[in-house]
């Protein structure tokens, strides 16, 4: 048993950091329009926080000051200055194996967890932004550890520190202050199906008439005036019926009223979970089948199955459906972005839950086994 065990732990680390080196080696490092606005923040900023956050408000507002640390980790790649791509991706692969190990702290509550770096490292979606200068990586990073303290820990210090981390490294770190409360109410009622049932029924209601307000909102043109820049700069993206950005195929007409905003909130929610796009190369399509297919199918056994697990389990369950449902109503609002990226967040979890599948399916071909006999 221990040699099994030994053999375990030595594939658990080798596969995904096998795939990553070799994501690495064959792939170029790629960059956006992101990474020059933040290349040219990072040598116009100072070190120190208030000075920094000061520049990064004159530049851009609320949401330049919610990227502090994300510009800050691209000040300290720029350190090296013409090493910069090579710090950057050193600065990324520390974040992935530290991902691979946090992981492994669910092993006394999934059985199964050496699965979700298997799941993971075979997704295209998720590994190739390894080799992005981008921080998207980083706060995919930030968000486990906050997800994993939440469900396993939920040391409140902790989550206020890692609240604040998020915040202010990407503006969909604001996405952790839902989760978190959306945590507390559902915490509480774990153990009663029938009051869990009405905390989902009352989330869906919430969630509801916040898109009916933001509709409203966004047709009248009604918003406070600190946040009107970044307000109309997503509100214009409505205007052109954008469904994922700059993928004109998925858009819709441009709104006549409310109802035509809640329609593409709606459409918005539910491509944020496509996996298949007619500008994806043909193995780029086969490869997103034969991972999401599976990993979907799984999380949702999980999810159906979740009165058979033991309460520490269920808090996972519920800790990484609030943050999918989350980050996915959080972008359906704003914008769903060219290349899923900002779905990035939601990849760990999905595979967690469907990690956490394997077990009830060993558990219930068991039952059926000892059934027969």
């Amino acid at each position: 048993m221990n040699k099994y065990l030994k053999y375990i732990n030595l594939f658990y680390y080798i596969l995904p950091v096998g795939i990553f080196i070799l994501i690495l080696i064959f792939t170029d490092t790629k960059t956006s329009t992101d990474t020059q606005r933040f290349i040219q923040w990072a040598n116009e900023m100072k070190i120190n926080p208030l000075s920094a956050l000061s520049y990064l408000f004159q530049e851009r507002g609320i949401d330049g000051v919610m990227f502090y640390f994300s510009v800050l980790y691209f000040k300290i790649s720029l350190i090296l200055n013409n090493n910069f791509n090579y710090f950057f991706i050193l600065l990324n692969s520390i974040c992935f194996i530290f991902i691979i190990h946090l992981i492994k702290k669910l092993s006394f509550k999934i059985k199964y967890y050496y699965l979700i770096p298997v799941f993971i490292s075979i997704n295209y979606d998720y590994i190739i932004w390894t080799n992005y200068l981008l921080t998207d990586f980083f706060f995919s990073f930030l968000c486990l550890i906050f997800i994993l303290n939440l469900s396993l820990n939920n040391l409140k210090y902790i989550n206020i520190l890692l609240i604040l981390l998020l915040v202010f490294t990407r503006p969909p770190g604001i996405v952790s202050v839902l989760i978190y409360l959306q945590y507390i109410s559902f915490i509480k009622v774990l153990d009663n199906t029938t009051s869990l049932k009405k905390n989902f029924f009352y989330l869906v209601i919430i969630y509801f008439v916040i898109t009916i307000l933001i509709s409203f909102s966004l047709f009248y043109n009604i918003f406070p005036e600190i946040f009107y820049d970044t307000f109309q700069y997503h509100r214009s993206y409505y205007f052109e019926g954008v469904i994922i950005n700059d993928r004109p195929h998925t858009y819709v007409e441009v709104p006549k009223n409310i109802f035509d905003i809640i329609k593409i909130i709606f459409l918005r929610f539910i491509s944020f979970f496509i996996f298949y796009d007619e500008l994806f190369s043909i193995k780029h399509n086969i490869l997103n089948f034969l991972v999401f297919i599976p990993l979907y199918l799984l999380s949702l056994f999980t999810i159906f199955k979740f009165n058979l697990y033991e309460i520490d389990q269920k808090k996972i369950i519920i800790t990484m459906i609030l943050t999918i449902i989350s980050f996915c109503f959080f972008h359906s609002i704003l914008l769903i972005d060219y290349d899923w990226r900002y779905r990035v967040p939601c990849l760990i979890p999905i595979s967690i839950l469907a990690a956490m599948a394997f077990e009830k399916l060993n558990f219930l071909k068991q039952n059926s086994i000892n059934q027969e006999g």
